[in-house]
């Protein structure tokens, strides 16, 4: 916390355009589940669509009021966003290598990569259109061109 102290105090970037995502003992996720918790209002947003994000990916989110003592408190006394992501330890510790192995972290990194980018930098275009739905509108283009093509020779 000493470390988030510090940079509260001196802000490489003004903390009002700054948003903390605080990922404590993501190893942990042995399961479907994503604990999200932040406090008051000024997390709240990107925490609904953190929730949002986990339940498109078939994650549970687990959304809590109750960041008390980790690193977003400094944050959010200084009405920063700040968000509290961590696993579910309701099965046991998992070892970082199994953790791995098990490919949940991709899913989890996907919600803040979705955050991220449709959010934060408001690019809608990566991640909507999974490569089924490409092949079905680049068919359909065709499909349309040919028709277009024989309407005109047709025509004249």
């Amino acid at each position: 916390m000493k470390g988030s102290n510090y940079y509260v105090e001196n802000p490489l970037y003004p903390l009002k355009e700054t948003e903390v995502f605080v990922l404590d003992d993501v190893a942990s996720l042995n399961s479907r589940v994503m604990n999200i918790s932040t406090y008051g209002k000024a997390g709240q947003f990107i925490m609904n669509k953190l929730s949002d994000y986990a339940m498109h990916r078939g994650i549970r989110p687990n959304v809590t009021n109750d960041i008390l003592y980790n690193d977003s408190k400094t944050f959010l006394l200084k009405d920063t966003p700040a968000v509290l992501i961590n696993g579910d330890r309701s099965g046991g510790q998992v070892s970082s290598y199994e953790f791995f192995q098990q490919g949940d972290f991709s899913d989890g990194g996907q919600v803040l990569l979705n955050y991220i980018q449709r959010d934060i930098y408001k690019d809608w275009s990566q991640g909507m259109i999974q490569n089924k739905e490409k092949s079905y509108i680049i068919t359909f283009v065709i499909v349309f061109l040919i028709m277009y093509l024989f309407k005109s020779v047709y025509k004249t």
